[in-house]
């Protein structure tokens, strides 16, 4: 359910209304204004990863006539392009197969469908003011021929609609069930010019096709705002939002503006073409068409010349190389150039589009027309330059066999009309101009960079292979140079880098490392900015401990109380493993020889040292020693059993007079601690069997159906723990038998294996007969059931089944492990990494903790690394890690957290560390952990692996699996490419020399049933109290096999079924054979009774479920391929099984009625035993809301029932009558406690405690709270009393949990979610699912949706590069380093799903050193420089900060903070701004910019500027002035490793898509011309050869987005490898000003209401900006820092920039430490100066000094704001 955003409301209409009639517009720019002010404009679309994040494996729709036009709309294509008369189709089906081809990569499912309503769409476009009918000619033909092209790829759904109101379309949407249409938007046309009501029309009829779509339930996704990210497919999302009115809204619309929505353009007359012609014969009679048809006379020659050259060219063209047809373009005379554009060309491209078009189907030969008009031109250009006659040397010009087939086609042209004669003589009227190359492609070498020197050993092993030509020493740039002189922060070989600090605070990575480098060279210690620790400092120094240690007291109580929340998979308390040190360490273990990979693993598991069992083996003969220990042992044995005797008899003395729920929560309370004697445990479940006969006996409504139901249920629980018991005695088994034969369960004797077992204590209770001694009749005839107990079993009994897959006893683990989990356990003990695939709740968690705790055991200093994707699992691992383990260490701790908010214990100084990826990597890519750390690791568990695939964070995943130096375990309930996956997981760890393995299991140990709630129109008024007993029947059971009412023809793979399921589907089966003798015979089969034979008298398990689900999955699937899936069997069973929806169903809710029946929802959860529950919302906005909802419907409906029920009246007098009567029970009980016994059963002795104790009538009333279900109130009271310091969290939230509400995302306060995160482990097995807000439709596309592949995230960035250099400079080429860097440039595949090839890695690689280095980032030894801080730390906005270092190396940023001390405000305002561009990118729709009436709208009232201003003019410079630098840099690298692996890479002339190679070189050129377009083709070698034939040439590319997208074949250039400079400036998306606007107001609801953020957008948008500029700060402090020390060692590189030589600095600085706190020494100074740098310190300049300090104060105001907020 997600919240509504759109401020649309109710009342608002597409039109306005005067006197009841709608509003009429005078032409369509009038009509879009409108529309787009009062709808489009509000739709407030989602931008994000089409696949990953939304449609998954989900078949959508791309509109043809979009793509086609995304296609023709590309500035590099010559088509229909101002002054030239090109025509180059092979371009554009390139182009159009480089689209499709990003869809199949990304594994989209997707249908091509052409509306013939926006045919004018791709044709026409947004007018330049000048009519140009060739440009919409040329535009018509291409989109035929696109579309024919389209027609004919394999394996491709293409399909044609009249419109979105065709029938034919509603019934494909119904059956095909797309996710979205995928389509443009139809532009933003300027509201002046000559053709501005042209350009509204075509927009206003893409809106309201747009508006259909939304209204009928289909989604809408923009393709002309789409961006391809690796393997994500990125644009806006639109969803439908409300379901009322939408048929009011579109007949308004239709009033309003359908007059003016429907383009159209010129188009041929219509003539009958046959389609049953060859390419030659189709060409002739379409030429011979458009002669009569556009009356053009017989007798001009010229214009007969000229077509019949054009005839030509197109049986020319399949002989002329793809290479040769790369020219340039030729210009024609004026004249002649003139009637080809005005007059020749657009008639005939017309015509031809017509015959297309008729031809859409196809012809016997396939007639496939290609043109190419470059090559038109050039035949045209070369016959009028040729001397003599051209008709007499045509042979020689065209080629014999060309000139022959020409003259064919012509002579049947001439045949079916009249005579048209040809000359070649009249064409020397035009005489060519002289052509002249142009500057830029001649002088191509001077627009390529030769790449810099580098010198670095490790990388030098691999960058060999690619063997780069280099500059020459003496004209090699010094990458400082130009800083240098600018004195902008620059760099020198003095300011080399390293780094261990975290990236957005002053904290050591290892606080270690510093004191180690100090006591080396005999330094004191200070602070980073030089100050002594003297006395004065002590006070701010305990008072930041004291307070430190208090927040780790606060976060272990809490870890205490949720580790005290936790069980065991047999339902007691976790209970440690105590761990003895052993003295071992890592480096003293023995890893597996690198040959064993492929080796075969042991199917039996390497035992841990002394923990096997013996195994079946012969008992060792003992001493008389060991016997004596064993008879003494046997002996206290004895005697504790004797004393459980006591204690029982005690315990059922003390409770046999209370109530039966009274004696039932008694006996579950001890049960944990008495259990483990095996005929105690007997007893127990015996006399709660004896209770629940009592229960059901005393039950005034007991022989109701739901009554008898839920009473066996419990009956066969408790006989089932009787079952598995390890003792049992004739007594007990009898008393059991007794009760299943009453129960008509007779057949049922699951207790004749452990029956004859000898009780170690001798029987106690005795129980009532069953049976009456006289009358020999059963006492409770009520309890016979009326059903055979696979039956019952089946449709009551499935949560409580054995759910055990194979398993059996293992002395590794406390339980018994399935095979698969055996399996898992052998891996862990051979070292081999693992991929475990399994369900949640399938127990894949286990082998985490094992591996924990072979690591403890085997050595006291080796690391288990658990990694979790949300610092909610970290919590929830680290509270079981805690309650499992316990070793006392010697030094640091068993377990440390981290995370990007906390740290508990020291991460450096634990065995086992818990974190996040993000904190992994840092630590991996660490120097001063290379050497320490990083080899001591012996395992890396991803759980959650599958967040690999997301584009926000996924690459950090990959670059932890690719840098790991251990074995890793991969755990995921959802990898939807398993093996694929699997092949890139093996190659990698193979690589690193383990053996790995996929471990996939495919069953769920949990149920997870599913519901939909049909929310009523009104919410229900008023609030009825949560216990009454009316249900509403609105939640609904859903069961898995309803699909099939949906439209669905073929059962998921992955749709399991309950054993409830099982039954009532066995039972529709019955329904729909009873008329069917052939079928009834095989679904008799099919009986329970009869397919569960074997198990007759035992339990149903799990597994025999799965086998039964199978054979009724199997019957189905023959029944739905009969009769081409139209049999009538399955549809009577799909109808019986179909939800009861209406129409209403699959409209989505209003906000109102969407929360407003939540309590009615939970009510009916309640009334089913189903709560606790958890609502989840993408939204923390709407869970927030939620809650608050949710509370706020109870206290009021609570207040008005205390005011008029006289229940509550009664119960509050009588509460304060025994209150009045206090003082006398308390003398009565201090009188009884000094009489009984001191013993575990004193509690259970007394009088029962009554509702008056636990009474307060300030307490929420049980009526009107959920609290205290399963939670107690007085644990409840006891937590909420501890969140109220130091963090004291909102006062709703207090009341919320008060009544049994929580809430749970990053935003509440960390002890909140600790509590709620401890109660939400006491979970029950079985899950709800319960789809509440969402469209049938919705529910059942969500339960059939397949899981979406893991595709990678390129990981190999700049950035990346830069931190493996510094990885390998600040560990000096430690092994764990060169390891990483080894890992990176050896693998044959990079990433997940990638096409980067070793060798493409490798040049990656050399070229980003090459930018590091002109970038002043790197010297050439490959050492980073100061400024490494501020890049690398800002990894994750790769290019921004790439930009970022730019500019402050260019003095831009020095300008703008040069006024910090005259104009702060206007000075942080103008940085805000640019920061904005750089770290608050946030796409809106054009729409707001190019219609000022919707961004006026959105302004009224608001304090919000919305769109974000410009850059400033001097960094616009600047950056656009790199992305040229970037380019150079770039190209000259694709066009090195094209030249340098020509002969590799082949030619370049197949499609992308199909493979199709649509022209080829012949073995030798047999005419003039082909010889003449071969001397003057334009060479290229990165650039694509179909791209080529628009005259694009290497150097003739002009953006690194064009020169990404043009690239040829076999080069894989990323983006995040070509930073896209250019982009930051003026994009084509306009940006969201929220971050400029949120410093000016700091208001958070406008920029959800203005801004058009989501509300669970927004901390975290404005967090991800607070930490980037930390980041910036800390880098600039860490610049400072080692030009300060660079300035006091007299240019000595110095290892630590934290461990300063005190002296030195102080006399230097002249600072005076000792008279004053250092608190009023930096307050004393500038504004913007810090604890760490209170005055400008040495080696920094006064411009440098005023960024810093910009930068600091521009933090400090931006996060008040952003921190009140969200207090």
């Amino acid at each position: 359910m997600d919240e509504p955003t759109s401020r649309l409301r109710d009342d608002d209409d597409f039109v306005e209304h005067n006197e009841g009639k709608g509003r009429r517009f005078y032409n369509a720019i009038d009509a879009l204004a409108d529309l787009d002010t009062r709808w489009y404009g509000r739709l407030n679309p989602r931008y994000m990863d089409l696949i990953g994040d939304y449609a998954g494996m989900e078949p959508f729709v791309i509109d043809g006539d979009s793509l086609c036009e995304l296609v023709l709309n590309d500035p590099l294509l010559a088509i229909g392009k101002k002054e030239e008369n090109s025509f180059q189709i092979l371009h554009a089906i390139w182009g159009i197969e480089k689209l499709l081809h990003d869809f199949v990569r990304c594994q989209c499912v997707f249908d091509i469908i052409f509306f013939e309503c926006n045919k004018g769409l791709s044709v026409l476009e947004e007018s330049t003011g000048i009519y140009d009918e060739f440009r919409e000619q040329s535009r018509h033909l291409a989109r035929s021929m696109l579309r024919q092209h389209i027609a004919t790829i394999p394996d491709l759904c293409v399909m044609s609609f009249l419109d979105d109101t065709e029938p034919a379309w509603k019934t494909y949407v119904r059956t095909r069930k797309p996710m979205f249409v995928m389509c443009n938007s139809g532009g933003h046309p300027k509201r002046e010019g000559p053709h501005a009501v042209d350009a509204a029309q075509r927009a206003l009829h893409m809106r309201k096709f747009i508006f259909n779509l939304l209204s009928n339930g289909v989604a809408v996704a923009s393709l002309d705002s789409m961006d391809v990210v690796d393997s994500k497919i990125m644009t806006f999302v639109y969803e439908q939002r409300r379901g009322r009115d939408n048929r009011y809204r579109a007949l308004e619309f239709n009033r309003s503006g359908s007059n003016f929505s429907r383009p159209s353009f010129k188009t041929a007359s219509h003539h009958p073409i046959d389609r049953s012609h060859t390419t030659k014969s189709w060409i002739s009679e379409a030429i011979h068409q458009l002669l009569d048809g556009e009356n053009v006379p017989s007798e001009d020659v010229t214009t007969n010349t000229i077509f019949y050259l054009f005839i030509a060219h197109a049986l020319l063209l399949p002989h002329i190389a793809i290479e040769d047809r790369a020219q340039s373009y030729p210009h024609l005379h004026p004249t002649l150039h003139c009637n080809l554009r005005e007059k020749i060309l657009p008639m005939l491209f017309r015509r031809l589009a017509y015959g297309i078009g008729l031809l859409e189907s196809g012809a016997k030969d396939g007639v496939r027309l290609d043109i190419d008009g470059r090559i038109f031109l050039h035949l045209l250009h070369f016959v009028v330059a040729t001397s003599t006659s051209p008709h007499k040397n045509l042979p020689e010009i065209l080629g014999r066999e060309t000139t022959r087939g020409t003259d064919e086609i012509w002579a049947a042209v001439v045949e079916r009309g009249k005579p048209r004669p040809i000359d070649f003589s009249v064409l020397e009227d035009f005489p060519n101009p002289r052509m002249e190359k142009t500057e830029k492609f001649t002088k191509e070498a001077e627009t390529f960079l030769k790449v810099l020197p580098f010198h670095n050993e490790v990388f030098e092993r691999h960058l060999s292979a690619i063997n780069v030509e280099v500059q020459n020493n003496s004209d090699s740039d010094d990458s400082g140079s130009r800083s240098k002189a600018k004195q902008y922060f620059a760099n020198t070989l003095s300011s080399l880098h390293i780094d261990d600090q975290h990236w957005h605070n002053r904290k050591k990575i290892d606080p270690q490392s510093g004191s180690q480098v100090a006591k080396q060279k005999g330094w004191g210690t200070a602070s980073i900015a030089g100050v002594k620790n003297s006395q004065w400092r002590t006070t701010d120094e305990d008072w930041a401990k004291m307070k430190r240690e208090r927040a780790k007291q606060r976060q272990m109580m809490y870890l205490m109380q949720h580790t005290q929340s936790l069980t065991g998979a047999n339902g007691a308390v976790l209970e440690p493993i105590h761990i003895a040190t052993t003295g071992v360490t890592v480096a003293s273990l023995e890893e597996p020889a690198l040959s064993t990979r492929g080796a075969r693993i042991p199917r039996q598991a390497v035992r841990i040292p002394n923990e096997s069992k013996s195994n079946g083996k012969e008992a060792p003969v003992l001493t008389t020693k060991q016997k004596l220990l064993e008879q003494i042992k046997s002996d206290k044995a004895s005697g504790g059993l004797v004393e459980s005797q006591k204690w029982w008899k005690t315990f059922l003395a003390g409770v046999v007079k209370k109530s039966v729920q009274e004696q039932r929560n008694d006996l579950e309370a001890v049960n944990r601690k008495r259990s483990s004697d095996p005929c105690i445990n007997v007893e127990m479940v015996l006399y709660l069997l004896h209770l629940e006969v009592t229960e059901w006996n005393q039950s005034a409504t007991r022989e109701l159906k739901e009554v008898k139901d839920r009473h066996a249920v419990q009956i066969l629980v408790l006989v089932r723990r009787l079952a598995d018991a390890s003792a049992m005695y004739p007594a007990a088994a009898n008393f059991t038998y007794a009760i299943l034969r009453l129960m008509g369960f007779e057949d049922l004797r699951p207790l004749e294996d452990v029956k004859e077992k000898k009780p170690t204590t001798p029987q106690v209770i005795s129980f009532s007969p069953i049976v009456s001694p006289s009358t020999k009749t059963a006492r409770y005839p009520f309890m016979q059931m009326g059903e055979h107990h696979i039956q019952f079993q089946l449709r009551h009994f499935g949560l409580h089944m054995d759910r055990s897959m194979n398993s059996s006893s293992d002395s590794r683990v406390t339980f018994e492990p399935d095979a698969w989990q055996k399996r898992t356990l052998d891996l862990v003990d051979a070292r081999c990494s693992i991929l475990v695939v399994a369900p949640t709740s399938a127990g894949k968690t286990f082998v985490s903790f094992y591996a924990m705790e072979k690591v403890l055991r085997e050595s006291d200093n080796g690391i288990a690394v658990y990694v979790a994707p949300t610092k909610a699992l970290v919590n929830q691992m680290l509270a079981e890690t805690s309650a499992r383990f316990s070793k006392k260490m010697e030094s640091g701790t068993l377990w440390a957290a981290h995370t990007r908010d906390y740290r508990i214990n020291e991460p450096q100084k634990t065995q086992i560390l818990i974190t996040v990826p993000e904190m992994l990597a840092i630590m991996l890519l660490s120097p001063v952990l290379a050497k320490s750390w990083i080899p001591r690791l012996r395992w890396i568990i991803l759980d959650e692996i599958h967040s690999i695939g997301q584009l926000e964070g996924g690459a950090v995943w990959e670059q932890l699996i690719l840098m790991a130096p251990c074995p890793i375990i991969g755990l995921s309930a959802t990898v939807g490419n398993i093996y694929e996956f699997n092949r890139w997981l093996g190659s990698v760890q193979n690589n690193h020399g383990f053996e790995h393995v996929l471990v996939e299991h495919k069953h769920r140990y949990s149920h997870l049933r599913k519901f939909h709630y049909r929310l009523p129109l009104v919410a229900p008024s008023p609030i009825k109290p949560i216990n009454h007993k009316d249900s509403t029947s609105r939640l609904q059971f859903i069961h898995p096999m309803s699909i099939l009412d949906a439209g669905i023809k073929i059962i998921p793979d992955d749709l399991s079924l309950e054993p409830s399921d099982c039954a009532t589907m066995f039972k529709a089966f019955k329904g729909a054979v009873v008329d069917d003798p052939g079928r009834e015979a095989n679904v008799v089969n099919l009986k329970p009774t009869i397919f569960f034979q074997s198990r007759a008298t035992q339990f149903l398990r799990q597994q025999d479920v799965l086998a039964y689900e199978s054979a009724l999955k199997a019957c189905l699937k023959k029944w739905m391929v009969e009769n081409n899936g139209e049999s009538a069997v399955v549809e009577v069973v799909t109808k019986s099984l179909a939800l009861a929806t209406s129409k209403e169903d699959n409209l989505i809710p209003s906000p109102a009625r969407i929360y407003g029946n939540i309590v009615p929802l939970l009510t009916e959860l309640h009334q089913q035993n189903a709560l606790p529950a958890i609502l989840f919302n993408y939204d923390r906005g709407a869970c927030v809301k939620m809650a608050q909802t949710i509370l706020h419907d109870l206290t009021t409906a609570e207040e008005d029932w205390r005011r008029s029920s006289p229940i509550w009246q009664q119960k509050l007098t009588e509460w304060r009558a025994w209150k009045a009567r206090q003082k006398i029970r308390d003398q009565e009980a201090e009188r009884a406690k000094k009489s009984k016994p001191d013993d575990d059963a004193r509690e259970f002795l007394g009088s029962a405690h009554t509702w008056h104790e636990t009474f307060d009538e300030g307490h929420p009333s049980v009526e009107f709270s959920f609290a205290g279900l399963k939670y107690g109130r007085t644990d409840l009271e006891d937590d909420i009393h501890q969140l109220r310091w130091p963090s004291p969290s909102s006062a709703w939230s207090i009341r919320a949990l008060e009544r049994g509400i929580a809430v749970h995302h990053a935003g509440m306060p960390k002890n909140y979610r600790s509590l709620v995160e401890s109660v939400l482990g006491e979970l029950e097995d079985i899950g709800n699912v319960v789809f509440y807000g969402l469209p049938i439709d919705r529910v059942y596309r969500l339960m059939t949706s397949k899981i979406p592949p893991l595709t990678g995230n390129m990981p190999l960035t700049i950035t990346l590069s830069l931190r493996l250099c510094n990885l390998l400079h600040g560990s000096e080429n430690a092994k764990a380093a060169v390891n990483s860097i080894k890992s990176f440039l050896e693998l044959t595949q990079l990433t997940v799903s990638s096409d980067s090839g070793r060798e493409e890695v490798l040049h990656q690689i050399r070229f980003s050193m090459d930018y590091l280095r002109r970038s002043g980032l790197l010297d050439e030894h490959g050492r980073p420089l100061a400024l490494f801080p501020v890049v690398g730390h800002l990894y994750h906005t790769e290019p921004s900060n790439l930009a970022l270092a730019h500019l402050l190396q260019s003095g831009v940023i020095h300008k703008i903070c040069s006024t910090i001390d005259t104009n702060s405000q206007d000075t942080l305002r103008e940085l805000v701004l640019l920061m904005s561009h750089l770290f608050g990118r946030r796409k809106i729709p054009r729409v707001l910019v190019e219609d000022s009436r919707v961004l006026a709208n959105l302004r009224v009232g608001s304090p919000s500027m919305i769109i974000l201003p410009p850059m400033p003019k001097a960094a616009n410079t600047v950056l656009l002035q790199h992305d040229k630098e970037i380019l150079m840099i770039f190209r000259g690298y694709a066009a090195t490793f094209a030249q340098q692996h020509a002969h590799r890479l082949g030619p370049d002339n197949a499609l992308p898509l199909t493979g199709v190679m649509p022209t080829s070189a012949p073995p030798q050129v047999v005419s003039a011309f082909q010889s003449h377009l071969r001397s003057t083709a334009n060479h290229v070698s990165s650039t694509s050869a179909f791209v080529a034939t628009s005259g694009i040439v290497d150097n003739g590319i002009g953006s690194v987005e064009s020169l990404v997208r043009t690239v040829r074949s076999g080069i894989h250039l990323n983006k995040r490898i070509v930073p896209p400079i250019a982009a930051l400036t003026d994009g084509d998306l306009p940006l969201n000003a929220y971050i400029l606007d949120f410093y000016k107001h700091g208001q958070e609801q406008a920029l959800h209401r203005s801004n058009m953020l989501r509300v669970g957008d927004i901390w975290f948008a404005l967090q991800d900006f607070s930490m980037a500029i930390a980041a910036v700060q800390m880098g600039l402090e860490n610049y400072m820092a080692a030009q300060r020390l660079a300035s006091v060692d007299g240019g000595e590189h110095v290892d630590d920039v934290d461990e300063v030589p005190v002296d030195d600095l102080e006399e230097k600085e002249g600072m005076d430490t000792k008279q004053g706190s250092l608190e009023e020494l930096w307050k004393s100074h500038e504004s913007g100066a810090t604890e760490a740098f209170p005055t400008m310190p040495l080696g920094t300049n006064e411009g440098d000094w005023k960024v810093y300090r910009s930068i600091v104060l521009l933090r400090k105001e931006f996060d008040e704001k952003w921190r009140a907020t969200w207090a």
